[in-house]
């Protein structure tokens, strides 16, 4: 979300939003990647923190 439209609950509603199409569609987990930063924001949508992922680009 832009920083003009920080703490209006929108990045809470755009993530609630994609859970909801994920359950209806069938889906049993929702992962992601945020920032160190951006993960209280997640936990407090329900995401538990599992420790840092890596990837490498092939």
């Amino acid at each position: 979300v832009d920083s003009k439209g920080r703490g209006r609950g929108t990045g809470a509603l755009l993530v609630n939003a994609a859970i909801a199409e994920a359950r209806q569609r069938g889906c049993m987990e929702i992962g992601l990647y945020a920032r160190e930063h951006n993960v209280p924001f997640y936990e407090k949508l329900g995401f538990v923190y599992t420790g840092p992922e890596m990837r490498q680009s092939l």
